[in-house]
């Protein structure tokens, strides 16, 4: 896990979330011991994750995440379409 990406200001909302997206794409093995739980990325960095939504969107906001992307990492047998 890395911080911000260099190009991204603190002070302003990215226009893509293609930074989450493809730290999703390269950390599936991370992610796997997060299965049926909700991750807070913001940037290329993971802030928190949490079975609960609204808990892992809390413990992000407290950490001073301003522009959190929430995702839900899937379980084994869930067959997710955009994956």
């Amino acid at each position: 896990i890395v911080a911000l990406a260099p190009d991204r200001s603190a002070d302003q909302a990215p226009e893509s979330r293609e930074v989450e997206l493809a730290w999703i794409e390269r950390n599936r093995d991370t992610l796997a011991k997060f299965a049926g739980q909700w991750i807070v990325l913001e940037g290329e960095r993971l802030f928190a994750a949490h079975p609960s939504l609204a808990e892992a969107r809390k413990e992000a906001l407290k950490q001073g995440v301003r522009y959190p992307f929430v995702y839900r990492v899937p379980n084994e047998s869930e067959n997710p379409i955009a994956l």
